[in-house]
């Protein structure tokens, strides 16, 4: 029997979405979104996404950020939890659900940086 639940359950609340421009090609779109959980242990969280005949005529992919709860004896404490998604081919922008409320990240509203590749030497 295993000791992970058999279905993800959304998370408690998204709190935060950064995205980046990543430099490849062709270019993609990344985002990393934090969120929090009732307890600690919560396992693999991601990024759930709907699923549509035909994409959104808006071009705003929606999905739900789910994890697996916890087994019993974990504290009852609100822990921080993040997935990271690439945006799918020819999204304008996500729409991130979670069980207390939901986020956006829109390419059009300045909120989307570029992601630089940077060396980084051990003392810095």
């Amino acid at each position: 029997m295993s000791s992970v639940p058999q279905h993800p359950q959304l998370v408690l609340e998204v709190t935060t979405i950064d995205t980046v421009l990543k430099e490849s090609f062709p270019p993609q779109v990344q985002s990393t979104v934090y969120g929090t959980v009732p307890s600690t242990g919560w396992l693999q969280p991601h990024l759930a996404p709907y699923t549509y005949v035909q994409a959104p005529t808006n071009g705003i992919f929606e999905f739900d950020f789910v994890a697996f709860p916890a087994q019993s004896g974990a504290a009852k404490v609100i822990t921080p939890i993040r997935a990271t998604l690439v945006w799918p081919q020819g999204a304008l922008g996500i729409r991130v659900y979670a069980s207390t409320n939901a986020q956006e990240s829109l390419l059009d509203s300045g909120n989307v940086s570029r992601a630089e590749t940077r060396a980084f030497s051990a003392d810095q």
